[in-house]
């Protein structure tokens, strides 16, 4: 048995915590995702492309965007909210002014003059960017 339960604390409260910690029972992927401790539940046999598919969307993805994201959760995570609020927002300042970020407020900005609109609120348009991982 793998002892987290400080971890497991955190995501479900002391009660579900201990439970799962004592008991040491193995825990199926479809429970792990209905608890929330992985993302996806994916067939054995689909699991490699999938993987792929996961890591190319997040490649495309400007990258001071993902390394403030994954510090804005794993360091400002730990701090108490203020805090991590303030080191979250500390974290996306400093990716507003990158070559990636400017290119990405312009795109969004022709984007917006050309469908007359928010861009973000057209659903068709939230599917291209997730797909993409930015605005083109």
């Amino acid at each position: 048995m793998i002892f987290c339960g400080q971890r497991l604390a955190r995501l479900f409260g002391g009660r579900r915590a201990l439970q799962i910690s004592l008991e040491g029972t193995p825990i199926s992927p479809t429970e792990a995702h209905e608890m929330g401790l992985v993302g996806r539940d994916v067939p054995t046999d689909a699991l490699l492309q999938e993987a792929i598919e996961h890591a190319a969307r997040l490649g495309r993805r400007p990258k001071a965007a993902v390394r403030a994201v994954k510090r804005a959760v794993r360091e400002g995570g730990s701090l108490p909210l203020e805090e991590g609020l303030r080191f979250e927002g500390a974290e996306w300042l400093s990716t507003t002014t990158t070559a990636e970020s400017l290119d990405a407020q312009r795109a969004y900005l022709a984007r917006t003059k050309e469908l007359r609109d928010v861009p973000a609120l057209a659903p068709e348009t939230l599917e291209e960017t997730a797909a993409r991982g930015r605005f083109a």
